[in-house]
């Protein structure tokens, strides 16, 4: 009998196995689809088309400046020098700064240890602390100036951090080669040294100050030069800045460092060594393996079409898929996080690609229209728990609002509310500010840990321009149920207050009986999600009268309190 289950098992999955291939083939045109949805909704719309052509004829003034006011300076051979079209970034925050509070400098410049001047920007908002934690952007590679990453900028500006973009050396307004004897040092598109070294000297200017300007670090192909004098001259010249000009606004204890693509494996690496990192995000290539041990909290962020999905990209570009994906085959570095004990998460966005926290107005670069919102989500969230460390940082990075979200049913070609990949797994494993651990290996569905954030709409756009915001809009749910009984028999129940709940998640529980005058009785217990009770045991000569009976509850997604009046009786 066993021999011949088996063999109607595998008679089974063979009938099954072309049947789910088929459901795949039928459904995967209407994901490809959401490759679309950007440059259909934002990009290619009339508006944007219109403000895209007015920036880029000021761009071509700026380019001209530059060749007569700095000649020194050697970006022209960048391909996305020129900030037009598909190097343009997203134009909707090019004016970014003359909103009221919004505050960005630039562009600012440096000298890399190659020798080369690297050109940027520093961003912030003028509320909030004094002090605030910092936040690097390394850009991908190639057609990856800055202006692409400047949305994901003024968020993090607007979440309270002050963030650095700034172009790798080859790449937007920064020089090609550097200064001699190491003018070929990563002078060549796509040398890895250009966000390795580069990230570390972004930062090293970053953390720069009146007391400690910048300095640059010695050349890696050649330790015996250095290129301080260039720096210190062109400083003296007006040219390049000695020391970052939000250095009084960011706290230079707490850094975090995101990128995209070969910025991504970039900062992943500097994340693995530079002892000043407190957190990593990597977008479209979290990188950890042997030679990238990890060390500090990372998140990655990839896509049904991203470089990170297993048969999703054709280079970088989307394609159509053949064949459904292993499930798990774009969580290899957050596993490795996992195995090293380390905090972690992979977010799979439904029909994503590897530009979704980058915005090319150009439909060749496509992506979907609630990706780069999610990205910035994500973004704040972990740097919020593993650089600021805000005990609400649990409720935004443990949300259920990717579940489903009423933007991405509105455009999607399924008319599916949930923006995790149906195909890749997304996952997640952190601890909860209380110390218990929050892990699941399919968000999608959620595992039962993920809440409530109680904020209300966002957007990447609308948040950054203080539009939209993180407050809290509705009350903290941990119970949806709370049974205080009335009436209590001091001997028949045998001095047991019970409480009965029904919680959406786990939370700790403290339940107090207190008469009017006289002591207090209390329990206190932390419980899982479902229908659970708490016990209060009053003492044998617990008077007979009224008490007042609270139920305090605090869970990820809050606080919650009820009150309810009990009379002991006999």
């Amino acid at each position: 009998m066993r021999a011949r289950g088996a063999v109607a098992g595998v008679a089974l999955a063979a009938i099954l196995a072309p049947s789910a291939l088929a459901a795949f083939a039928d459904e995967e045109p209407q994901k490809f689809a959401k490759t679309n949805e950007r440059f259909q909704h934002v990009t290619g719309t009339p508006e944007y088309r219109a403000q895209l052509a007015q920036k880029g004829l000021v761009s071509e003034a700026e380019i001209a400046q530059i060749a007569v006011s700095d000649p020194e300076r050697n970006p022209f051979g960048n391909l996305c020098v020129q900030h037009m079209d598909g190097c343009a970034g997203d134009v909707r925050f090019y004016d970014w700064d003359k909103t009221a509070g919004n505050i960005r400098r630039g562009p600012i410049l440096w000298t890399a240890r190659s020798g080369a001047t690297i050109s940027g920007h520093v961003w912030a908002t003028s509320g909030g602390a004094a002090r605030k934690p910092g936040v690097v952007i390394t850009n991908g590679s190639v057609q990856a100036p800055e202006q692409l990453y400047w949305a994901q900028a003024a968020a993090l500006a607007r979440a309270g951090y002050v963030a650095l973009t700034w172009d790798p050396q080859t790449q937007g307004r920064s020089d090609g080669p550097g200064e001699e004897p190491t003018q070929n040092e990563n002078s060549t598109p796509q040398s890895v040294g250009s966000f390795t070294d580069g990230t570390q000297d972004a930062i090293d200017f970053f953390l720069s100050t009146p007391s400690a300007p910048f300095r640059p670090r010695n050349a890696t192909t050649n330790a015996a030069v250095n290129h301080a004098a260039k720096q210190n001259r062109r400083v003296a010249e007006g040219r390049n800045a000695a020391f970052n000009p939000l250095h009084a606004m960011l706290d230079r204890t707490r850094l975090g460092i995101a990128g995209n693509s070969l910025g991504a494996s970039g900062v992943s690496i500097i994340a693995s060594k530079d002892s000043r990192v407190d957190a990593v995000v990597g977008w479209d290539q979290l990188r950890a393996d042997a030679d990238t041990k990890p060390r500090v909290p990372g998140l990655g962020m990839s896509g049904d079409y991203g470089i990170g999905s297993p048969n999703g990209a054709l280079a970088v570009l989307p394609r159509l898929r053949t064949e459904a994906p292993d499930p798990q085959g774009a969580n290899g570095s957050s596993r490795a996080f996992s195995a090293a004990k380390i905090a972690t998460g992979q977010i799979n966005t439904k029909g994503g690609t590897h530009f979704e926290s980058a915005v090319i107005p150009n439909p060749a670069f496509p992506a979907t229209l609630r990706g780069g919102d999610q990205t910035a989500w994500y973004t704040i969230a972990w740097f919020d728990k593993y650089v600021r460390h805000t005990r609400s940082a649990d409720r935004f990075l443990l949300t259920n609002r990717w579940q489903n979200d009423a933007e991405n049913k509105r455009v999607d070609a399924q008319g599916d509310a949930n923006l995790y990949s149906k195909d890749l797994r997304s996952r997640i494993d952190v601890k909860r500010t209380d110390g218990s651990r929050a892990l699941c290996e399919d968000l999608r569905v959620g595992c039962g840990i993920l809440v409530d954030d109680r904020a209300g709409d966002f957007s990447v756009e609308d948040f950054a321009f203080g539009r939209d915001t993180r407050t809290a809009v509705r009350p903290a749910r941990c119970a949806t149920r709370v049974t205080v009984p009335g009436r209590l028999d001091r001997s028949r129940a045998r001095r047991r207050l019970k409480v009965k709940l029904r919680l959406s998640q786990r939370t700790k529980v403290t339940a107090r009986a207190k008469r009017r005058r006289g002591v207090t009785y209390r329990r206190t217990r932390t419980l899982a999600a479902g229908s659970r009770s708490i016990t209060v045991r009053l003492p044998s000569r617990a008077r007979l009268t009224r008490y007042r009976v609270t139920v305090r509850m605090r869970c990820v997604s809050g606080r919650q309190a009820v009150a309810r009046r009990l009379r002991l009786v006999r």
